[in-house]
């Protein structure tokens, strides 16, 4: 599964994974998983049967922060990827964003229902194109109200195409840039108007 996270407060974390993962479970010749309300359960299905861990959303949480402060969140081969991932996941938000406003105004052409995120990557490398979303997309914001369907959708879209374009867009932050401990409820990203997204290390992916 993979996602990007606003990381705020260890409670906020544990929560958006519990909600996140919902209950359920998947297998393969290699592990089997299941996840609830409780927590996650990872159990070996080949080999050693009764090898089997379990861990309640504090202790995943307190884990997967436990990685990414020591810089084992991702892998090598993932953070080589990750950059591609980021672009990817950003043209997926902007292609979203032309679903709910500025339909008629959408500077590229759509294949398929959900083929549009590729063309807005191949818009990413070229800065004019660039400039061309973020004009049609301020003009389509205006048209929308925070009330209205998709509007959260829309107002991320356009902020992350512009911390792109400024060269500040990231989804994830290096443990090194947080100014204090998490779960102090003063860090950085507690703070309105900063984020340091987060995801677990399975790329890319669609979901």
């Amino acid at each position: 599964m993979c996602f990007s996270r606003i990381t705020q407060t260890a409670k906020k974390d544990r929560i958006y994974l519990k909600e996140s993962f919902g209950t359920g479970g998947s297998g393969s010749s290699i592990r089997d998983t299941w996840h609830d309300a409780k927590g996650m359960k990872i159990k070996r299905s080949y080999g050693k049967p009764y090898a089997e861990t379990s861990l309640n959303w504090n202790q995943a949480e307190r884990r997967i922060h436990q990685l990414m402060e020591s810089g084992r969140f991702l892998t090598p081969d993932d953070k080589a990827r990750f950059p591609e991932y980021e672009r990817f996941i950003l043209s997926r938000d902007v292609d979203s964003f032309f679903h709910y406003a500025a339909k008629e105004q959408r500077p590229y052409q759509v294949e398929g229902f959900f083929d549009g995120w590729k063309q807005v990557r191949t818009m990413l490398d070229n800065p004019v194109q660039v400039d061309g979303l973020l004009s049609v997309m301020k003009d389509g914001l205006q048209s929308l109200t925070p009330k209205q369907y998709g509007y959260e959708v829309c107002t991320r879209a356009y902020d992350r195409l512009s911390a792109y374009k400024d060269g500040s867009y990231s989804l994830i932050q290096r443990a090194a840039d947080m100014p204090q401990k998490r779960g102090t409820g003063e860090t950085a990203e507690s703070q309105p108007g900063t984020k340091s997204p987060w995801m677990p290390p399975s790329l890319p992916c669609g979901g």
